[in-house]
């Protein structure tokens, strides 16, 4: 559990990075470079921590031939951004290249080491496993809603309409995982979820989607500044980051899951569940 932990507050880490290097390179002004280091050093001192782990892993041969791939990939990536923040600092770098090395060689690797590590916990039923990993998917597709966003909808952007469409998709990817993981999440699972709709920040958010699905704009977004943008959908990140939290500490064979017993699974169904999550993991590929 302390991997999956470790990963997680990683993972998140460089969520907010990505996110604030999008509005940094948008705003493309030295005002944000101290809060830029900021995200840095905050990722740094998780990113020391799976660095750690890793070797740890490897050196106790802990890890399978795929995990060693994923962490050899994530390692490599690791190393391409720490030249990529220079480059980022000074305008130098494109906000695509920026935008692909965080999601698709560092969290996303990231999400499907943590799919491979949760397959080994024991006792756990695997309803609440699928759960936990459509719950990882929604979350990023949230945190790509907000990068998305950020780097896509400038008055000057041409490419406008393009950015509109892929946001609609990125609101349907969203509810498919939130409706995925609402129908295997356990009772207990489930109501973590209330805490998330008890804010009007998240009614904002929701007014937003319907605007941009049904009318290709929003006069809400319009009227935002860019860093309220990032502030305002940072709110329910970070939300979903603490209930990830709480979804962990359910995978733990010694809790309770619900208020019905639920028996541990045969050695076929561990492996529906497996062939299950690889599709899950070739999904965000």
């Amino acid at each position: 559990m302390r991997q999956l932990q470790i990963l997680s507050n990683t993972f998140h880490a460089l969520q907010n990075e990505r996110g604030f290097a999008m509005l940094y390179l948008r705003e493309n002004t030295t005002q944000y470079k101290q809060e830029m280091l900021g995200y840095f050093a905050k990722s740094d001192l998780n990113i020391k921590q799976l660095k750690l782990d890793i070797a740890q892993q490897q050196n106790s041969n802990k890890m399978d031939l795929e995990q060693k791939k994923l962490a050899q990939t994530i390692e490599e990536s690791l190393k391409k951004l720490k030249t990529k923040r220079l480059t980022l600092l000074q305008f130098e770098s494109k906000s695509g290249a920026v935008f692909d090395l965080y999601s698709y060689h560092l969290i996303s690797p990231m999400i499907q080491l943590m799919t491979h590590l949760i397959l080994k916990i024991k006792n756990t039923h695997p309803s609440a496993i699928s759960a936990y990993c459509f719950f990882l998917q929604w979350k990023e597709k949230v945190g790509l809603e907000r990068s998305i966003i950020m780097r896509g909808l400038t008055k000057e952007n041409s490419n406008k309409n393009e950015c509109i469409e892929h946001i609609k998709v990125l609101i349907n990817e969203q509810q498919y995982y939130k409706k995925s993981f609402l129908s295997l999440a356990t009772i207990e699972q489930k109501s973590f979820i209330k805490t998330i709709y008890q804010t009007p920040d998240i009614d904002t958010l929701h007014t937003i989607h319907q605007q941009l699905t049904t009318l290709g704009k929003s006069d809400i977004l319009d009227k935002m500044g860019a860093k309220d943008w990032f502030a305002l959908i940072s709110k329910k990140i970070n939300k979903l980051h603490n209930i990830e939290e709480k979804l962990r500490i359910t995978l733990e064979g010694n809790h309770q899951l619900s208020k019905h017993k639920i028996n541990t699974p045969s050695t076929s169904e561990r492996l529906a569940y497996r062939i299950t999550l690889f599709k899950i993991c070739l999904s965000i590929r």
